[in-house]
């Protein structure tokens, strides 16, 4: 539907463990490419003990992606250029 311009997916009983959740966001990834989605729709990611590669696991920016539930946020890249 073009008229929604974002997506939220909550989890609060799926995918608590994190490695299993990056398992589940790489799969979503590759169905935006299958199905030539990239570029229109963008993922972002969000879940209780997030951590960014090759961080430090109390490190401040991680926070940036952590939320009380595993979460997957679609949003419509164009919207994105134009908030931006």
């Amino acid at each position: 539907n073009e008229h929604i311009e974002t997506t939220l997916i909550i989890l609060p009983n799926a995918f608590s463990d994190f490695e299993e959740y990056l398992d589940l966001l790489n799969y979503a990834e590759s169905l935006l490419e299958q199905h030539d989605y990239e570029g229109i729709y963008q993922v972002a990611s969000f879940h209780p003990d997030y951590r960014f590669a090759d961080s430090d696991k109390n490190d401040a920016a991680n926070y940036t992606n952590r939320s009380p539930y595993p979460m997957l946020h679609i949003l419509r890249e164009e919207s994105i250029d134009k908030a931006i």
